[in-house]
């Protein structure tokens, strides 16, 4: 640790906070159907474990209690440590998932502010009630040839609501290496063009009827020139799948690049 100033001639007292997953459960384990009141200090980050079993459903959200500049954001690690996905909004944050292993489960809690300097209360809400009812996905990461293609389309198709309508599917794309290429969309399966070479981190969040809302990622990467078609698994208009108008794009294009089969 150190001073960041320009002079480096600074003092002054610090807390120094620390995670590691899996293991870290400072708050406890979280409570199936209640509710568990706790604040986030300066900088703090709070964790907490709960068990599941592969392919039960979890519901956790976190609500900012204080109304004061605090972001609520839950980031969860499955058993291993690894991470799986986020959860964040002004005033509550959500996750909805279908886990895929046996075992204990990390949540930590942290301000998501540009600044994570904001402080206040929260409660934090866990629901694992056997069976998934509401879920997000953004469906797998793609790669598109912008010489071959002009768009990417988006594929929310794979989402559901059980016991519920879905009301929105909003994207958001956000470019690594310059935000002036950000887009967003809305639309179960929306067709994005002008996209720039580069990776864009695409963000589906998904609106239900009950106003409660989850998130899903995936990747997008963009080249301007390929050598071949085989990243695109055949499916060369990005549709979500291999037909006729695959094909076509296949005729029209072949003896101009050379087009491998996967």
């Amino acid at each position: 640790m150190a001073d960041g100033s320009g002079t480096k001639s600074q003092t002054g007292n610090y807390d120094l906070y620390f995670v590691h997953m899996p293991g870290a459960n400072e708050g406890g384990s979280l409570i199936n159907g209640g509710v568990i009141s706790d604040a986030i200090d300066l900088g703090d980050l709070d964790s907490y474990t709960f068990t599941a079993n592969a392919g039960e459903g979890v519901q956790i959200r976190i609500a900012d209690t204080s109304s004061n500049d605090l972001i609520p954001r839950i980031t969860l690690y499955d058993p291993n440590g690894a991470y799986i996905t986020y959860g964040q909004g002004y005033d509550v944050a959500a996750i909805s998932r279908q886990v895929t292993e046996n075992g204990t489960y990390t949540v930590v809690v942290a301000d998501g502010s540009g600044t994570k300097s904001q402080t206040g209360n929260y409660d934090i809400y866990f629901s694992a009630p056997g069976g998934m009812d509401l879920i997000a996905n953004a469906g797998p990461d793609q790669i598109i040839c912008s010489q071959l293609c002009d768009g990417a389309v988006l594929d929310g198709r794979k989402s559901y609501a059980l016991n519920s309508v879905i009301a929105s599917y909003d994207w958001e794309l956000e470019h690594r290496d310059d935000a002036n290429y950000d887009q967003t969309a809305t639309g179960e399966t929306p067709t994005i063009y002008n996209l720039a070479s580069g990776i864009y981190d695409v963000t589906l969040t998904i609106t239900y009827d009950t106003d409660f809302q989850v998130i899903d990622q995936m990747i997008l990467t963009v080249i301007e020139t390929c050598n071949g078609c085989s990243i695109m698994k055949g499916d060369l208009d990005s549709d979500g799948d291999v037909d006729g108008d695959d094909l076509k794009i296949f005729s029209q294009n072949y003896g101009t690049v050379v087009l491998t089969p996967y």
